[in-house]
């Protein structure tokens, strides 16, 4: 197993800190060199939105990887261009999250 964070993120950034939750365990982990799978769904899309006011973006690297469920960013009518630079959009969210969550992570954290 890596030495990985997986995060499910459901709630809108603006909402209880969210965002800044999210960036300050994404850089504790890439000061640990753990690396971080951000998988965003429901209203967590909207942390994909591009120029989105309040958003606290979070750049994926080599540590950090970000999907974004299809489904649920086209039900908010966030195309793909819409996005921030690097942030995949995903037709099978759950089950890449899954997968991710029970073979390769160490840790989930869900909000």
């Amino acid at each position: 197993m890596e030495d990985r964070i997986c995060l499910l993120i459901t709630k809108p950034p603006h909402t209880s800190e969210g965002g800044k939750r999210v960036c300050g365990l994404t850089r504790r982990a890439r000061e640990r060199g753990v690396s971080v799978a951000i998988y965003l769904i429901g209203d967590g899309v909207l942390f994909a939105k591009k120029n989105l006011e309040g958003n606290v973006a979070i750049t994926p690297d080599q540590f950090v990887s970000i999907r974004a469920g299809l489904n649920d960013l086209l039900a908010r009518g966030i195309t793909t261009d819409k996005l921030e630079y690097g942030i995949e959009a995903v037709e099978d969210i759950e089950d890449l999250f899954i997968e991710d969550a029970m073979e390769k992570s160490r840790l989930v954290v869900t909000w």
